[in-house]
């Protein structure tokens, strides 16, 4: 096998974080998971789908634990997934295709700067740009 010349090629491709923000999202990919502990998990591939990063892809897993659950909840309802009472078997292709919005934060892991998803809301009843705007402070004086 020949190998072309590599004395330019970088060591690792650069890459951009997406920056932190609110975006609306598509699911286009979900998976069960399993950590190397055996914690099992939902994992969503999600594209932004509009504003200048449209076409960007962030990621998230909902972990499966007590601890967890009610982030594993706010996934599904921010997804419109209809949450039946008691134990429910969940077929991951369920999600793909639905929408919602994500906060996306920056967060050290491993000695790398990630981005990461913090919060998930549904589309409906929220505007993105009302979400986005500073509270009103009382003691300005104008």
């Amino acid at each position: 096998m020949k190998v072309e010349d590599l004395t330019e090629v970088p060591e690792e491709p650069t890459s951009t974080l997406v920056p932190e923000g609110l975006y609306s999202v598509i699911v286009t990919d979900a998976e069960e998971k399993t950590s190397s502990k055996g914690t099992q998990g939902i994992g969503l591939d999600l594209e932004i789908t509009e504003g200048s990063e449209k076409g960007r892809a962030v990621w998230d897993t909902a972990w499966v634990t007590e601890k967890a659950m009610w982030r594993v909840k706010k996934m599904l309802s921010a997804l419109k997934y209809e949450i039946p009472e008691g134990e429910f078997d969940l077929n991951t292709a369920d999600l793909i295709g639905r929408r919602m919005f994500v906060s996306v934060e920056h967060e050290e892991y491993d000695g790398k700067t990630r981005a990461r998803v913090a919060d998930m809301l549904p589309q409906d009843g929220w505007d993105p740009a009302d979400i986005m705007k500073p509270e009103p402070k009382d003691d300005i004086p104008f």
